[in-house]
């Protein structure tokens, strides 16, 4: 077995899936005969093996269960990120963002406990899905407390809203045309699309008991994903070169493959590659180290 050494536990992975036609023909040609892709499928979403939980200890594997959990979710991850990609460039925006308008991210004082449960709620939306660790926690500083006592409408339907809610405790009730379609309690989350767009609620809110939340304003979510997005290429970029196959590329062709990756996060003991499956992520080691073992699964 080799390892590849690339900094401490846990292993942070880019990966990128391989497409057969489109926008990133060019890419594949260059690196033809580093990952597959099949012309038939054109879908863009990437098929990942759920492979048994690796590690060292007799008592591995025996989990299959949590091994297929933990794939699924890897697998989900970057499904999303596909389809989340194509729309960078575009404008989705109601109103233009000033990015040079001296707007400064606030950040408000929180508890460990506090951040990493904002953390875990945030971690299953699908709007946060392609957010580096950093950028998580940016946003995690920028969310203000709210409490609010049991009657309180927190989100009229038919309001231009622009605050996204995790509950910290409480009940919430979610009504449309005065009828009840919902509710959620500690750990959810809601009003994510006014992050996104200047659009009517589409529900009204209502807390049914005395509510903690967190909250953050769609100006605050935006600046601080633009302020952020040119120092995650420069550094995606740096990592790129320092692959020898890419790193005689030019800028233009590397902004392309670092648009094309997802950064995983992988937990120690976790099996990132299994012998004999058909290969359609091709990974590049950012953090962690990597055992390489020259046998397949049942060997």
């Amino acid at each position: 077995a080799r390892r590849l050494k690339g900094g401490t536990n846990p292993l942070l992975l880019f990966c990128m899936h391989w497409l057969g036609r489109g926008r990133r023909s060019k890419i594949n040609s260059t690196m033809r005969g580093f990952g597959k892709s099949d012309p038939k499928k054109g879908s863009g979403v990437a098929s990942i093996v759920k492979d048994p939980f690796f590690d060292t200890s007799k008592e591995a594997g025996r989990d299959d269960s949590k091994n297929h959990d933990a794939a699924t979710e890897r697998e989900k991850m970057i499904n999303i990120h596909n389809r989340v990609r194509p729309q960078r460039g575009v404008n989705i925006f109601a109103e233009p963002l000033d990015v040079n308008d001296g707007f400064v991210t606030p950040s408000y004082p929180k508890t460990a406990a506090a951040i990493e449960f904002i953390d875990s709620s945030l971690a299953d939306n699908f709007i946060f899905a392609s957010l580096s660790s950093k950028e998580r926690r940016l946003l995690i500083d920028a969310m203000s407390e709210q409490s609010v006592p049991p009657g309180t409408v927190i989100i009229q339907q038919g309001d231009i809203g622009d605050f996204f809610y995790v509950v910290e405790s409480g009940h919430v009730s979610f009504t449309v045309d005065g009828n009840h379609v919902g509710a959620c309690t500690r750990g959810a989350s809601f009003g994510e699309l006014a992050l996104l767009y200047n659009c009517p609620r589409a529900a009204t809110c209502l807390a049914n008991s005395n509510c903690h939340l967190w909250k953050v304003d769609q100006r605050t979510f935006r600046h601080m994903l633009a302020n952020n997005t040119a120092n995650q290429q420069k550094d995606i970029q740096d990592v790129l070169r320092k692959v020898p196959f890419l790193s005689e590329l030019e800028s233009a062709t590397l902004s392309k493959i670092s648009d094309a990756l997802t950064t995983v996060t992988f937990p120690k003991g976790e099996r990132v590659i299994n012998k004999g499956d058909v290969g359609e992520v091709f990974y590049i080691l950012r953090e962690g180290d990597v055992k390489v073992h020259d046998i397949g699964y049942g060997e």
